[in-house]
């Protein structure tokens, strides 16, 4: 949803945030891969950081692209803390958001609401995963693998896409 939501605001060098070795960051990362395959964007290794659920990981990411004359136009953060760290090392560099480059986090955390450009983000039912997941535990017999489930996303859209 976050990348699909860029893409439509004509962002086409969106960066993604995030430790893709954490399985919840991967589902978020697949995602971002799939939005640009369908959209015929080819997909860029170089916009690709991975960024720690840390404010101070994202923005070092945003130097370390800007240093090495990486353009992108948007970033999708896998979390909120990325986003709004990556907001942060935007401005520290110049760079307008949502002007110069959008960004959209993920969790809907009360922060994203406050921070300023306030952050778009991707929010999730976190009492209903947690009720689900406790259950599940619960009824889980002695070493069994207990499956996943996706639960609903909502875009929650906000200053810091421009959109």
């Amino acid at each position: 949803r976050a990348a699909s939501h860029l893409l439509r605001l004509g962002r086409r060098h969106i960066a993604f945030f995030g430790d893709t070795e954490a399985p919840e960051v991967q589902q978020r990362y697949t995602g971002y891969l799939q939005a640009l395959q369908e959209a015929g964007v080819d997909i860029d290794s170089n916009l690709v950081a991975p960024v720690h659920f840390e404010v101070e990981s994202a923005e070092n990411a945003v130097e370390r692209l800007l240093s090495k004359g990486v353009k992108f136009d948007a970033v999708f953060g896998a979390s909120d803390l990325i986003a709004i760290g990556a907001i942060r090392g935007l401005m520290r560099r110049g760079v307008k958001v949502p002007q110069d480059c959008s960004v959209v986090g993920y969790d809907d955390i009360l922060l994203s609401r406050y921070s300023r450009p306030s952050l778009t983000t991707i929010s999730q039912d976190m009492a209903k995963a947690g009720r689900l997941m406790v259950s599940r535990l619960l009824s889980s017999k002695d070493g069994a693998e207990i499956g996943s489930e996706r639960l609903p996303t909502e875009l929650i859209v906000r200053e810091s896409c421009g959109a």
